[in-house]
This record gives C-alpha cells, sequence and structure tokens, in this order.
C-alpha cells in the first residue's frame, strides 16, 4: 500500500501500489466529483465561515445556508431596501376626533378612523339606502345590483332557486330506475334565460346526460361572455 495525499480536501489515504505510474489522486468519490468542475471557496456574508460554490455562483451566492441566507434577507431586503419599497406608512388624522394614526399606502383612500369608536359614532345619523322600504320595493329588479339579462352562471341558478324554490323541493321530471344523486335545476334551451317554462328539475344523473346529449359546453360559454 501507498500513502497519498487527496488534492482536494488533503486528507491523506492508502492505496495499492501495484500501479505506480498512476497514482491515486482523491481520497473518495465524492471528492473526485468536485474535481471535474470549478469550484471557488467564499466566506458567509453572515457568519463568515468557510464554503464551496461552483464558480457560475460567484456573483449571487452570499451565505452558506438557508438559515443565514434568512438573516441575509431581513438586513438587505426588508423596509427601505426592498424593491417594492414605496414608502412605508403614512400618517392620516381621524374625521371624529382629528387624532393622528398610521396606515398603510393602499389604504390611502378609505381610512377616514383611528378606531372602532370612532368609526361608530361616524355612523350616528346616517340613513342606509334600503332604510324605510319594503322587502318587495329593494328585491330583483328594483335592487341597485340588479344585473337584468347580464347576469352571470352562477346568478341565473341563484334566480331561479328563488323564483321556483330549491331543486330538492321536487322530483325529477325524467324519473326511472337510473336516477342518482340530488336534485338539480337544469336550462333546456342552453341560452341561460330567465325563464321559468326555460327550466326543469333532473336528478344529477339525467342532468349530466341530458346536458351531454344536448346543450354540452353551453354554460361554460355563458360564464365566459358574461364575465
Amino acid at each position: 500500500m501507498v500513502e497519498r495525499i487527496c488534492e482536494i480536501c488533503s486528507k491523506k489515504f492508502l492505496v495499492h501500489g501495484i500501479y505506480p505510474t498512476k497514482p491515486g489522486r482523491f481520497c473518495s468519490k465524492k471528492c473526485c466529483g468536485q474535481s471535474k468542475h470549478k469550484r471557488i471557496e467564499m466566506n458567509c456574508f453572515i457568519c463568515s465561515k468557510s464554503f464551496w460554490i461552483h464558480s457560475c455562483r460567484k456573483e449571487t451566492a452570499k451565505t452558506c445556508s438557508q438559515k443565514c441566507y434568512g438573516k441575509w434577507r431581513s438586513i438587505n431586503m426588508s423596509a427601505s431596501n426592498s424593491t417594492a419599497w414605496k414608502g412605508g406608512q403614512m400618517v392620516e388624522h381621524c374625521i371624529i376626533c382629528s387624532k393622528e394614526f398610521k396606515i398603510d399606502r393602499y389604504r390611502e383612500k378609505t381610512a377616514k378612523f383611528c378606531s372602532y369608536t370612532c368609526v361608530g359614532l361616524g355612523r350616528v345619523g346616517r340613513i342606509g339606502w334600503s332604510k324605510g322600504k319594503k322587502r318587495d320595493e329593494i328585491t330583483g329588479a328594483k335592487h341597485w345590483k340588479w344585473s337584468g339579462d347580464n347576469v352571470g352562471y352562477h346568478g341565473v341558478h341563484d334566480w331561479i332557486s328563488k323564483e321556483a324554490g330549491k331543486a330538492n323541493a321536487h322530483t325529477c321530471l325524467q324519473e326511472d330506475k337510473t336516477c342518482k344523486g340530488p336534485m338539480n335545476w337544469s336550462n333546456k334551451s342552453g341560452k341561460y334565460l330567465r325563464d321559468r317554462t326555460d327550466w326543469w328539475v333532473l336528478c344529477q344523473s339525467h342532468h349530466m346526460r341530458y346536458d351531454r346529449l344536448n346543450i354540452w359546453g353551453a354554460g361554460i360559454k355563458f360564464l365566459t361572455l358574461n364575465k
């Protein structure tokens, strides 16, 4: 056996002396693998510990571990050092008590009060848009958010449930031995109209079969057009 010194880690190791013209250069496969890549030694910015990296990371590698990287980010990429920094919090004055309070900048146009107490005082005397009106005067087409024919896919299903009751209160109109699942409001034409005659109640099984054979994909198109 012949004693050698590893070219990577400088560790001493023994090799067989039967190949004197091909002396061992590395003590392990790990060191052999490292020799095939251009690696450089650097010192960690946080703990000053030395570590090895590939030469391609020379400009970006700064720390020896994830723990040190987290500390480095908290120092160099937070608050005013962050690329998303917009100036930090700003000071506003409460419209009730005139007290100064800090807010994040995204609340600049909405923040008016310094506390829930002032919020309550700010609501005193306000009259809601539905105050004094009967239910019939603020529902359906008379509601301020009424969409009419521009209603979306889910909205028109909510409308038929309110107009004709929940589907589970009815029975499947194609009832037979193959009925399975809960009752659904199914659209007949695929146009999803606000018309009671354009809807009927089917069980989950018949609902899926009807849509596949007649209006498959109409719901997806309707949902896309009314976003």
